[in-house]
């Protein structure tokens, strides 16, 4: 079952509502996995990764600065 997180699309704009419309259009029926392995395919999972071993458990915060840089560019 999927997990339903507390909050009111009514706080969201109408642009910000289209965006996550979009987004659980193309992930919302994805396996966890699935969407687990895309995430550590990409750059900021892979930098915050940079010198920690395979298996090896990390604790690097991967700022919002970095995500949006990342992000905003596709």
């Amino acid at each position: 079952m999927p997990r339903v997180f507390p909050g009111s699309p009514d706080a969201l704009t109408i642009s910000e509502q289209s965006t996550v419309d979009m987004v659980l259009g193309f992930y919302g029926d994805k396996d966890p996995q699935w969407l687990s392995d895309l995430t550590h395919l990409e750059q900021p999972w892979r930098v915050a990764r940079e010198g920690i071993p395979d298996g090896e458990r990390g604790s690097r915060i991967i700022g919002k600065d970095v995500l949006a840089e990342y992000y905003g560019s596709l």
